[in-house]
């Protein structure tokens, strides 16, 4: 099973549980574009107050700039994608 199944099936068993409402984004494979990734941020940020839990879950790839910084790349791996 995938990571991101795993996940989204473990937070949704605790809707009504621990959490009184779940509330996920996917984004998968060619769908994790750079503004798709940076628009799932934005949600995530408008949608949570101080009295919820926002989780967010990357896999993907990136490699370090000059400076040693990692730069997480979207699904094209274009320089300009990166974060």
């Amino acid at each position: 099973m995938p990571m991101r199944a795993m996940w989204r099936r473990v937070f949704a068993a605790q809707e009504g549980q621990l959490y009184s409402k779940v509330q996920m984004r996917v984004l998968t494979n060619k769908e994790a574009t750079a503004a798709a990734i940076k628009d799932g941020l934005e949600w995530i940020k408008s949608q949570t107050t101080s009295r919820d839990v926002g989780v967010i879950f990357l896999s993907g790839h990136g490699e370090n700039d000059n400076e040693g910084r990692f730069l997480f790349r979207g699904a094209r791996l274009r320089p300009e994608a990166s974060f």
